[in-house]
């Protein structure tokens, strides 16, 4: 199954991975922001594989979840 990424969650990792490339010290902040890059692909992954097996988004009808493990998105 196709998965289509909605705006705002394209919007949200953008912004998650700006935060944590600014986490200090650099090489940080940049294991970091590619962590949560991975995470965000492990996810869609998931998500496209067993769509079922995710929660229906309580605001939009038909789109279904995920919360980034390790990460608070």
């Amino acid at each position: 199954m196709a998965a289509r990424i909605l705006p705002a969650a394209r919007d949200d990792l953008r912004e998650a991975i700006r935060y944590y490339r600014n986490v200090n010290p650099p090489a940080l902040g940049k294991r970091l922001a590619v962590r949560v890059l991975a995470a965000f692909m492990e996810s869609v992954s998931l998500v496209q594989s067993m769509p079922r097996t995710r929660p229906e988004h309580p605001d939009i009808p038909g789109a279904r979840y995920v919360i980034l493990a390790g990460f608070p998105y």
